[in-house]
């Protein structure tokens, strides 16, 4: 996730990908002014792994929560590696994560719809 988020030219109007532009969201057919709960999520990401925290939190705030959990689930599943006796914790913190993550997009989004 975070060797392609490097790999990302990112900015506000659109992403690319080695110079290709990355697809508009359907959704923005349907919300036009407020999209899916992930759109502009992939960009922000990669604006933030870029250091514009600013443009990436006023692109969507998800970004700090994909890059916090992102994180958190490289230490779990590197922990899953040095401590194969505690799995059943690290497995449930994984699905917490994945819950987190979740209802924290849907709660932005709802937000950003407000």
């Amino acid at each position: 996730m975070f060797a392609a988020g490097a790999l990302i030219e990112a900015d506000a109007s659109g992403a690319r990908l080695f110079g290709v532009e990355g697809p508009e969201c359907p959704s923005r057919l349907v919300l036009p002014d407020h999209g899916c709960p992930g759109c502009g999520l992939t960009r922000a990401t990669a604006m933030l792994l870029d250091g514009d925290a600013a443009g990436a939190t006023q692109l969507h705030p998800g970004a700090w929560l994909v890059v916090m959990l992102g994180g958190a689930g490289t230490l779990f599943r590197a922990a899953l590696l040095m401590f194969p006796r505690k799995s059943d914790w690290i497995h449930r913190q994984l699905r917490s994560g994945r819950v987190l993550f979740l209802l924290g997009l849907l709660a932005i989004w709802l937000a950003r719809l407000a």
